[in-house]
């Protein structure tokens, strides 16, 4: 007997296994101050405001592939138009944050196995799981701003004086 399966399936497992490596090494390489391998003095060109959003950036283009695994198991057109979009801004964020060829190499190599298989992830996100992670996002934004403004507020006062609620709020954002 044999085993006929979903066609695409185990291309799509690559897909999957490579954007959850991509991922992980993202993580790795944002912890990593200076890359395995780097181009010059480049990173000097950049601001460092430039630099430490560009590490902020890249960690969330990981947390974006890491989180798109499961759809990218499935099939799912969204997910995959996700993981390619964090994929891509990672290469540029690698350019920016001390020209690691590790971390370009490795985006640019998923980026291009997921555009190549695009028309292996047809199928159409559920509306209501849309919406649910549109809600669980903006509840975890609106979270994390409380925290920062609650922490600011009882931190500030111990170091700086009395702020204004405005002020604190600027800081945390």
């Amino acid at each position: 007997m044999t085993r006929t399966g979903i066609p695409g399936q185990r291309r799509r497992r690559i897909a999957a296994g490579v954007v959850a490596a991509n991922a992980l090494l993202g993580f790795v390489l944002v912890m990593v101050h200076h890359p395995p391998i780097q181009v010059g003095p480049l990173h000097r060109a950049f601001p460092v405001e430039a630099v430490i959003t560009s590490r902020f950036l890249l960690v969330l283009a990981s947390l974006a592939q890491a989180g798109t695994v499961r759809g990218l198991l499935r099939g799912k057109r969204q997910a995959w138009l996700i993981a390619t979009v964090a994929a891509l801004a990672a290469i540029a964020c690698f350019q920016v944050k001390r020209a690691d060829l590790v971390g370009i190499a490795a985006s640019a190599a998923t980026a291009a196995l997921l555009i190549a298989w695009a028309p292996l992830f047809p199928a159409r996100s559920d509306p209501a799981m849309a919406r649910r992670g549109i809600a669980w996002f903006v509840l975890g934004t609106a979270g994390a701003f409380v925290y920062a403004l609650a922490g600011l507020w009882w931190l500030d006062r111990h170091f700086r004086g009395t702020e204004s609620l405005i002020a604190i709020a600027e800081d945390a954002v």
